[in-house]
Protein backbone atom coordinates (compact mmCIF):
# COMPACT_ATOMS: atom_id res chain seq x y z
CA UNK A 1 0.00 0.00 0.00
CA UNK A 2 1.29 3.43 -0.91
CA UNK A 3 0.66 6.28 1.51
CA UNK A 4 0.96 10.05 1.21
CA UNK A 5 3.94 9.75 3.57
CA UNK A 6 5.66 7.41 1.11
CA UNK A 7 4.76 9.55 -1.90
CA UNK A 8 6.12 12.78 -0.44
CA UNK A 9 9.16 11.09 1.11
CA UNK A 10 10.01 9.73 -2.36
CA UNK A 11 9.48 13.12 -4.02
CA UNK A 12 11.69 14.70 -1.37
CA UNK A 13 14.42 12.11 -2.01
CA UNK A 14 14.38 12.90 -5.74
CA UNK A 15 14.49 16.62 -5.00
CA UNK A 16 17.41 16.23 -2.57
CA UNK A 17 19.34 14.05 -5.00
CA UNK A 18 18.75 16.29 -8.01
CA UNK A 19 19.52 19.41 -5.98
CA UNK A 20 22.87 17.88 -4.95
CA UNK A 21 23.64 17.12 -8.58
CA UNK A 22 22.71 20.67 -9.61
CA UNK A 23 24.84 22.13 -6.81
CA UNK A 24 27.85 20.00 -7.75
CA UNK A 25 27.45 20.84 -11.46
CA UNK A 26 27.41 24.57 -10.71
CA UNK A 27 30.72 24.26 -8.89
CA UNK A 28 32.43 22.36 -11.69
CA UNK A 29 32.69 19.02 -9.94
CA UNK A 30 30.44 16.07 -10.56
CA UNK A 31 29.35 13.67 -7.85
CA UNK A 32 30.32 10.07 -8.56
CA UNK A 33 26.73 8.98 -7.86
CA UNK A 34 25.22 11.32 -10.46
CA UNK A 35 22.37 9.66 -12.33
CA UNK A 36 19.33 10.76 -14.23
CA UNK A 37 15.74 9.71 -13.83
CA UNK A 38 15.02 6.42 -15.57
CA UNK A 39 11.96 5.99 -17.80
CA UNK A 40 10.31 3.84 -15.13
CA UNK A 41 11.00 6.43 -12.43
CA UNK A 42 9.70 9.18 -14.71
CA UNK A 43 6.46 7.27 -15.27
CA UNK A 44 6.05 6.93 -11.50
CA UNK A 45 6.79 10.60 -10.85
CA UNK A 46 4.33 11.66 -13.55
CA UNK A 47 1.64 9.42 -12.02
CA UNK A 48 2.29 10.85 -8.55
CA UNK A 49 2.01 14.43 -9.81
CA UNK A 50 -1.23 13.57 -11.62
CA UNK A 51 -2.58 11.96 -8.44
CA UNK A 52 -1.76 15.03 -6.35
CA UNK A 53 -3.42 17.23 -8.96
CA UNK A 54 -6.56 15.11 -9.20
CA UNK A 55 -7.01 14.89 -5.45
CA UNK A 56 -6.51 18.65 -5.13
CA UNK A 57 -8.94 19.29 -8.01
CA UNK A 58 -11.71 17.25 -6.47
CA UNK A 59 -11.58 18.17 -2.79
CA UNK A 60 -11.02 21.60 -1.26
CA UNK A 61 -10.46 19.95 2.11
CA UNK A 62 -7.81 17.59 0.72
CA UNK A 63 -6.25 20.45 -1.25
CA UNK A 64 -5.79 22.50 1.92
CA UNK A 65 -4.53 19.51 3.90
CA UNK A 66 -1.95 18.72 1.22
CA UNK A 67 -0.80 22.28 0.65
CA UNK A 68 -0.52 23.17 4.32
CA UNK A 69 1.19 19.98 5.48
CA UNK A 70 4.27 20.80 7.51
CA UNK A 71 5.32 17.15 7.34
CA UNK A 72 5.28 16.73 3.57
CA UNK A 73 5.95 20.33 2.43
CA UNK A 74 4.53 19.53 -1.01
CA UNK A 75 4.76 23.02 -2.48
CA UNK A 76 8.41 23.38 -1.52
CA UNK A 77 9.29 19.93 -2.85
CA UNK A 78 7.31 20.38 -6.08
CA UNK A 79 8.72 23.84 -6.79
CA UNK A 80 12.17 22.49 -5.94
CA UNK A 81 11.80 19.63 -8.41
CA UNK A 82 10.56 22.03 -11.08
CA UNK A 83 13.78 23.99 -10.65
CA UNK A 84 15.96 20.91 -11.17
CA UNK A 85 17.02 19.29 -14.41
CA UNK A 86 13.94 17.14 -14.90
CA UNK A 87 12.23 16.31 -18.20
CA UNK A 88 9.80 18.90 -19.55
CA UNK A 89 6.82 16.57 -19.23
CA UNK A 90 7.55 16.20 -15.51
CA UNK A 91 7.83 19.98 -15.12
CA UNK A 92 4.43 20.29 -16.80
CA UNK A 93 2.83 17.77 -14.43
CA UNK A 94 4.48 19.43 -11.42
CA UNK A 95 3.11 22.82 -12.45
CA UNK A 96 -0.29 21.30 -13.13
CA UNK A 97 -0.33 19.79 -9.62
CA UNK A 98 0.70 23.14 -8.17
CA UNK A 99 -2.06 24.80 -10.18
CA UNK A 100 -4.55 22.39 -8.66
CA UNK A 101 -3.26 23.24 -5.18
CA UNK A 102 -3.70 26.93 -6.04
CA UNK A 103 -7.42 26.56 -6.79
CA UNK A 104 -8.24 27.81 -3.31
CA UNK A 105 -7.76 31.59 -3.18
CA UNK A 106 -6.27 31.39 0.32
CA UNK A 107 -3.58 29.01 -1.02
CA UNK A 108 -2.87 30.83 -4.30
CA UNK A 109 -1.06 33.75 -2.64
CA UNK A 110 1.10 31.41 -0.58
CA UNK A 111 1.95 29.35 -3.65
CA UNK A 112 2.81 32.51 -5.54
CA UNK A 113 5.19 33.56 -2.78
CA UNK A 114 6.81 30.13 -2.91
CA UNK A 115 7.11 30.47 -6.71
CA UNK A 116 9.00 33.72 -6.29
CA UNK A 117 11.34 32.19 -3.71
CA UNK A 118 11.85 28.95 -5.65
CA UNK A 119 13.84 30.41 -8.55
CA UNK A 120 11.62 28.54 -10.99
CA UNK A 121 10.59 31.89 -12.45
CA UNK A 122 13.89 32.83 -14.02
CA UNK A 123 17.01 32.04 -12.04
CA UNK A 124 17.06 28.31 -12.68
CA UNK A 125 19.43 27.07 -15.37
CA UNK A 126 16.76 24.51 -16.29
CA UNK A 127 13.94 26.99 -16.78
CA UNK A 128 11.83 26.12 -19.79
CA UNK A 129 8.85 28.40 -19.17
CA UNK A 130 8.43 31.17 -21.75
CA UNK A 131 8.02 34.49 -19.94
CA UNK A 132 4.80 35.57 -21.73
CA UNK A 133 3.01 32.69 -20.01
CA UNK A 134 3.83 33.77 -16.49
CA UNK A 135 1.42 36.17 -14.82
CA UNK A 136 3.90 38.02 -12.62
CA UNK A 137 1.47 40.43 -10.98
CA UNK A 138 -1.59 38.26 -10.39
CA UNK A 139 -1.17 35.10 -8.34
CA UNK A 140 -4.04 32.87 -9.39
CA UNK A 141 -4.69 29.30 -10.47
CA UNK A 142 -5.01 30.56 -14.06
CA UNK A 143 -1.35 31.64 -14.01
CA UNK A 144 -0.21 28.16 -13.03
CA UNK A 145 -2.50 26.62 -15.65
CA UNK A 146 -1.11 28.99 -18.31
CA UNK A 147 2.43 27.90 -17.49
CA UNK A 148 1.41 24.26 -17.72
CA UNK A 149 -0.28 24.87 -21.08
CA UNK A 150 2.91 26.47 -22.36
CA UNK A 151 4.89 23.39 -21.42
CA UNK A 152 2.45 20.84 -22.83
Amino acid sequence: MVSWDHIFASLNQYFSSLRQELHSDQHGARLTSTRGITEQELAGLLAVCRLVGRVADRSAEARCALAESQTWLPTIVLFGLAGCGVPVELKAEILSALGSLALSPELAASLWQTLELSQVRGDSPFLVIPYPYICFNKPSPRCFRSVNAALS
